[in-house]
């Protein structure tokens, strides 16, 4: 089974290849990180620099960047001689504890890349069918349980490790043009589609988180994204 299987079937819940699934969420939209430079992002969106970065994203991104991947405490002395150009890891409360500040002073954002970390619980299928209904109760509700915190503590401190960086560290915070979020996002569709081809457990979870994902669009100016944005325009007024 290919990774990308393990990864998605979390989404499901279902019980694949020997392996039970419990979904766990994590932190709240990546922020794409930080820069050594100002001005980078305007002239990635125009295709007229490529970044070296760091990145969970899935693959190069044209006119905008190559994929570099390494171990995480590589990042700071790659940042400091020049082998990239930016760092793309959680957000501002990860970031502060690994001193990218230091070297980089350009936090720019919103992220597009991952709404947020899909993390997982594999557990044997065997042993989890050998578990009582009470023991797999206590096991779905712990999942549950990090499912809500692991994001609200995210958000939390994010926030509050935001103000540390900006009023303490001198962080610069800038917003990504909209032409490149507009491209990054095209991209993501390409990435999320080409999922489909890579077996029928893909196809079926693509086409069931493609159809919810309509749906869900079409409500959110009446539900979360209404109400924040709405919220934001008021406070700002």
């Amino acid at each position: 089974m290919q990774r990308r299987d393990f990864l998605t079937g979390a989404a499901t819940g279902a019980v694949v290849a020997g392996a039970t699934y419990l979904a766990r969420t994590g932190p709240t939209p990546m922020a794409p990180g930080t820069l050594e430079a100002p001005g980078q992002a305007p002239v990635v969106a125009k295709g007229l620099h490529e970044w070296k970065l760091v990145t969970t994203w899935p693959k190069n991104s044209p006119g905008a960047g190559t994929a570099v991947n390494m171990p995480a405490g590589e990042i700071m002395p790659a940042l400091q001689s020049g082998i990239i150009d930016a760092a793309e890891w959680v957000g501002p409360w990860v970031d502060l504890a690994m001193g990218f500040y230091k070297v980089a002073k350009y936090y720019y954002g919103p992220g597009f890349h991952e709404g947020s970390t899909a993390s997982e619980l594999l557990i044997n299928e065997d042993k989890w069918r050998s578990l009582p209904a009470d023991l797999q109760a206590v096991v779905r509700v712990a999942c549950q349980e990090a499912n809500m915190k692991l994001p609200a503590e995210y958000f939390a401190r994010s926030a509050e490790t935001l103000d540390t960086l900006v009023n303490e560290h001198g962080v610069i915070v800038r917003h990504f043009p909209e032409d490149l979020l507009t491209r990054a996002f095209q991209i993501s569709a390409e990435v999320n589609a080409e999922t489909a081809s890579e077996g029928e457990l893909n196809r079926r979870i693509y086409e069931s988180w493609s159809s919810f994902r309509k749906l869900a669009m079409a409500y959110q100016p009446l539900s979360d994204y209404g109400f924040i944005h709405n919220r934001g325009k008021a406070q700002d007024a």
